[in-house]
C-alpha cells in the first residue's frame, strides 16, 4: 500500500472503517453496527474454499497474463513484487500482495475466472516452477480469505456520521481473526503488518482528537507522543499531511476558546517543534499576503473591465499587462483561476 493511499485512509475516517477490500457482488449481512463476524471457518471449510479457488482460472490460454489487458490497466506496470531466494523458493512479501491486487483491481471489468487465469499465467511466466506453485497456493488462500469477508458486518455510516471507534476496532479485530483462518502467520505478517500499523495509528489519532475530556494542549501532547512511537518511515508520511491537519484542527479549537497568539504558538511548538512552527507562520503570512494582493487585483481588474471608454482588445491587453507586473510566473495560472471563480460569482460578469 503506497504512502498516498495510507494517508488518504487516515484522512477520511469513514474510509478507515473499511479496512479491507470488499468482495464484488456480495451483500454485507446484518444491520447491527456492533456485530463483528460470523463463526470462524472450520479447517474443512477453509480447505474446501482454497481448493475451490485452485480449480479456477485454468486453461484460459494466457501466456504471460498481460495479453489484451483491460482499459484501466493500459499503460501501467505490474508491481515489482516477485522475489525468490537462492534455492528458488518464493520470498513472501508485501510486494506479492501488490501483484495480486494489481490484477484483482479490474474486478467488474473482467470476470473472476479470467482475472485469476491472468494472475496464474503471470506468476508462472515470472517465477521458477517451485516458486510459482508456492505463489499459486498463497493466491488460493488469499482469494478464499477475500471471499470470506462477505460474512462480515459493515461498521460506520455515510460520510459525515460520527464514527464509532470501538465498533471499528472490534471489526478490525474480526478481519484480522478472519485472515488468520486462511493465511499462514508468515503470509499474514508480510501482507498486512504495515496496514495494521496504519489502522491502529489512525484510530488512536481519532481517539485523541475526539476526546472531549482533553483540551487542545493535552491533545497536542498526546498526538506528539503517538507520532514519536511510529517507525521513522511512518513518521515522515504522517508529517507530510496529517500533522498539519491535526495542527489546524487544534489551532481552530484554541482560537474558538479565545486563546492568545502565545498560546497558539506554544501549541504549534508542541506539535511540530519551534523550527516547523516558524515555517508554518511564514507560510501563513505568505498566504495572507497573496490573498490580500489578489483582492486588490480583482478590484482593479473589475474597474478596468467596466471601463467603457476602452475597446475590448485594449481592456484585455491592459489586464494581461498588469497581471504580469503584479504576479510572478508561478502565480499566474492560480490568479487566472481565481479570476474565473470571481467572475462566476459576480453579477453581470
Amino acid at each position: 500500500m503506497t504512502a498516498k493511499i495510507r494517508l488518504a485512509l487516515l484522512a477520511v475516517p469513514a474510509l478507515l472503517a473499511l479496512g479491507w477490500l470488499w468482495w464484488p457482488g456480495t451483500a454485507v449481512r446484518g444491520t447491527d453496527p456492533h456485530a463483528t463476524a460470523t463463526a470462524a471457518a472450520t479447517d474443512q471449510q477453509r480447505t474446501r474454499a482454497a481448493t475451490d479457488w485452485a480449480a479456477r482460472g485454468l486453461g484460459a490460454g494466457f501466456e504471460s497474463g498481460l495479453e489484451n489487458l483491460p482499459a484501466s490497466l493500459a499503460g501501467t506496470d505490474v508491481p515489482d513484487g516477485l522475489r525468490t531466494d537462492d534455492q528458488g523458493n518464493l520470498v513472501v512479501s508485501a510486494g506479492l500482495r501488490d501483484v495480486f491486487d494489481y490484477f484483482l483491481s479490474v474486478i467488474g471489468e473482467e470476470d473472476m475466472d479470467t482475472i485469476v487465469a491472468r494472475l496464474r499465467a503471470y506468476l508462472d511466466s515470472q517465477l521458477p516452477p517451485s516458486a510459482a506453485a508456492q505463489a499459486n497456493q498463497i493466491l488460493n488462500n488469499y482469494l478464499a480469505f477475500r471471499e470470506s469477508l462477505k460474512d462480515l458486518t459493515a461498521v460506520g455510516g455515510p460520510p459525515g456520521d460520527s464514527l464509532d471507534i470501538d465498533a471499528v476496532r472490534a471489526q478490525q479485530a474480526a478481519v484480522r481473526a478472519q485472515r488468520q483462518q486462511f493465511l499462514s502467520a508468515t503470509v499474514d505478517e508480510a501482507f498486512f503488518a504495515a496496514q495494521d500499523r496504519w489502522n491502529d495509528y489512525g484510530l488512536s489519532r481519532l481517539d485523541i482528537l475526539q476526546d472531549a475530556g482533553l483540551d487542545a494542549s493535552e491533545k497536542a501532547q498526546q498526538l506528539a507522543a503517538l507520532r514519536a512511537g511510529l517507525p521513522d518511515g511512518m513518521q515522515r508520511d504522517v508529517d507530510a499531511v496529517l500533522q498539519y491537519q491535526d495542527l489546524q484542527a487544534l489551532t481552530h479549537e484554541l482560537q474558538q476558546q479565545g486563546a492568545s497568539e502565545a498560546d497558539v504558538r506554544l501549541l504549534r511548538e508542541q506539535v511540530v517543534g519551534a523550527d516547523a512552527a516558524d515555517r508554518l507562520e511564514a507560510l501563513e503570512q505568505d498566504r495572507a499576503d497573496f490573498a490580500h494582493r489578489v483582492d486588490q487585483w480583482l478590484a482593479l481588474r473589475d474597474d478596468i473591465l467596466a471601463n467603457s471608454n476602452l475597446a475590448d482588445a485594449d481592456r484585455d491587453a491592459q489586464v494581461a499587462r498588469l497581471r504580469q507586473a503584479r504576479f510572478s510566473d508561478s502565480e499566474q495560472l492560480r490568479v487566472q483561476a481565481l479570476e474565473a471563480t470571481h467572475d462566476r460569482q459576480s453579477p453581470g460578469q
